[in-house]
């Protein structure tokens, strides 16, 4: 399943990544997890998997007792992240998803350079 590849809009296929906006993504998970939304996480993770390699994710995480899920996404706008999270094919199992926009966003790849082996 390639879901992003034709539904993102013209923007993401010209907009230059690293100068777009971050924004911190929070999404509550329901407390009972069902066998229907066992079936959606392979293909829930093809989703963020293909958003990671476009950019649009740049880190993603699930607390461990998967009540919570955090994702630092890079878009233009607050609407077009919200957009996004709601392609995601568990995202009809979101009890809550906060977007908020980031003033700073360091990671250690930020910080290092890249290995450049001649």
């Amino acid at each position: 399943i390639h879901m992003f590849q034709n539904d993102l809009p013209l923007f993401y296929k010209i907009y230059n990544i690293s100068a777009m906006k971050m924004f911190m993504v929070s999404m509550e998970l329901p407390n009972e997890i069902t066998t229907e939304f066992w079936q959606l996480i392979p293909a829930h993770r093809t989703a963020v998997n293909e958003l990671m390699d476009k950019g649009f994710i740049q880190t993603y995480a699930v607390n461990a007792a998967r009540t919570m899920v955090w994702a630092m996404m890079a878009g233009p706008s607050e609407e077009e992240i919200f957009s996004m999270v709601q392609q995601f094919p568990i995202f009809e199992f979101f009890e809550d998803v906060l977007i908020e926009e980031l003033f700073i966003f360091d990671t250690i790849g930020n910080a290092l350079p890249k290995l450049v082996l001649n």
